[in-house]
């Protein structure tokens, strides 16, 4: 299961748990109304209100203890040693370390899920104490703290069933707000009293997910109080309508790719795919969607903003100009058998998804494209019939955004495995360099074999990255706890009112 589809899930869940509770929701101030327009990101944002890691993220998306309430890193990187704070789940019982290792090792056994892969680095789990957690590690890791924030690795009872939320979070569920339709859009968070560490600021949350021109109207309307969750649909329309005070724009950790069929002519050729790829003029799509060059080209893989990190270097041709790009490209059409005169041409046939954004995207593209030889038409499809229509062949590529909340290159890379897709990208060596990182001695030369992986994939063109895109919210004046951050984290503990806006309106 995809990343996205998981969060999709789980929001489904929750959902259905809200609409199936009873009672009232705390009335001491009026609620915080959050509209976010990617389900997937409603997802992960109620998952993170329920539940609680070892670690967390504060409003500025900095790791700060959760559970944990102090580690220690061995000198080697090889050893991080939790101490616990005291804690009880929703029914009573104590939290020990035996349900935090429960916890990892069941994340750690998953194929599929929003961490498959990024925690093969942990050899054991150990819990010499009922308050002390030690992870041993095959290679330094300095990602692993913000992947102990992840929402998918929030402690749970060990063999007790599944609690909601656990009880840990600074929310749990409350009753489904008044007026709200039996399959609605609405969860109501509400203030977790027994959570552990810092209390939530808001009584009440209202987390809704909606189409961005619905959200955009409820906001200037001002029956929203934050929108959230935005990257290309929706901003043109934002940039022009919105206050411009309430606008928030920060990088995205997220590529916009064109996902390829290798297994089907002619992008089973790399000639062709390696033409495609210089020719595509990614700072006009930048221009065309957030009105300058802000969306960072990316002509490798991953976006080159993880600090943690160094990355593959650019491809030689970045460095081109343009029309020596063409004229490049035209000679590897040219020797696959493509060309501009009609009986040479090709089409080719896109997936995307609704919005008209995405539209502008491929017209802008095609237009690169057609002067080589390469018609280019759009099918517009969901994301799981893109998906399977793309592995069948009955698409020749994909565009999609690949996103990730951590310090890391590696959400971008492990779907491009052998074994990991179902489009045909496969690189052997670039493979055995991912799998030789974790047991790399030092973390240069985990980075090293890192970037030499990317450089393999970025060779072959596994997909063609097009740009960093930026991440847009919306924030009323008013509302407190809303901090843009690198890693684009949207925490919830701190969002509330200011203290004179407090009152019922």
């Amino acid at each position: 299961m995809s990343s996205s589809a998981f969060r999709t899930r789980t929001l489904a869940a929750a959902l259905g748990l809200l609409l199936a509770a009873c009672g009232a929701g705390e009335n001491g101030e009026p609620p915080v109304r959050l509209d976010v327009v990617d389900a997937a990101a409603a997802a992960r944002l109620t998952d993170e209100a329920l539940a609680l890691g070892l670690t967390r993220r504060d409003a500025a998306g900095l790791i700060v203890p959760g559970l944990a309430q102090s580690w220690r890193v061995s000198e080697d990187g090889l050893s991080i040693v939790f101490r616990l704070r005291t804690a009880s789940f929703a029914d009573g019982q104590p939290v020990t370390a035996a349900d935090v290792t429960a916890t990892i090792d069941a994340v750690r056994g998953r194929r599929d899920g929003p961490l498959a892969g990024l925690l093969d680095g942990i050899s054991a789990t150990q819990a010499p104490l009922e308050d002390v957690v030690e992870l041993r590690l095959t290679t330094p890791q300095p990602e692993l703290l913000e992947l102990l924030a992840d929402p998918a690795l929030g402690i749970r009872p060990r063999g007790r069933g599944s609690l909601d939320g656990a009880g840990l979070g600074a929310f749990r569920l409350g009753p489904a707000p008044e007026g709200a339709p039996a399959a609605g859009r609405v969860v109501r968070l509400v203030r977790n009293r027994g959570a552990i560490g810092a209390e939530a600021t808001a009584a009440e949350i209202e987390l809704a997910v909606r189409p961005p021109d619905e959200a955009l109207a409820r906001f200037v309307r001002r029956l929203a109080d934050v929108v959230t969750g935005g990257t290309i649909a929706g901003f043109p329309a934002v940039r022009v309508t919105a206050p411009r005070e309430s606008l928030r724009l920060e990088p995205a950790r997220a590529v916009v790719v064109l996902q390829l069929n290798h297994r089907k002519p002619p992008l089973d050729d790399l000639r062709v795919r390696s033409a495609l790829d210089r020719t595509v003029d990614r700072a006009a799509l930048s221009r065309l969607i957030f009105g300058s060059e802000a969306a960072a080209p990316v002509t490798a893989i991953a976006p080159r903003t993880l600090p943690a990190f160094a990355l593959a270097a650019e491809p030689e041709w970045a460095a081109l100009p343009p029309e020596e790009r063409r004229a490049d490209a035209a000679r590897l059409l040219d020797a696959a058998g493509i060309g501009p005169e009609e009986e040479r041409r090709r089409r080719l046939i896109v997936g995307i998804g609704q919005a008209a954004e995405e539209r502008r995207l491929v017209e802008r593209i095609a237009a690169d494209w057609a002067p080589l030889g390469i018609d280019l038409a759009a099918s517009v499809l969901g994301p799981e019939a893109r998906a399977a229509a793309l592995a069948r062949g009955d698409i020749d590529m994909a565009l999609t955004t690949r996103r990730t909340h951590h310090d890391s290159p590696l959400p971008f890379l492990l779907p491009l495995r052998c074994r990991a897709n179902r489009e045909g990208v496969c690189v052997a060596e670039a493979d055995a360099l991912l799998a030789r990182s974790w047991r790399a001695p030092t973390l240069a030369d985990r980075m090293r074999a890192i970037a030499a992986a990317e450089r393999l994939w970025s060779e072959d063109v596994a997909v063609i990255a097009l740009i960093q895109p930026l991440a847009w919210s919306l924030v009323q004046p008013g509302i407190e706890g809303f901090e843009s951050n690198a890693a684009g984290a949207r925490s919830l503990e701190r969002l509330g009112r200011g203290a004179e806006r407090r009152l019922f309106r």
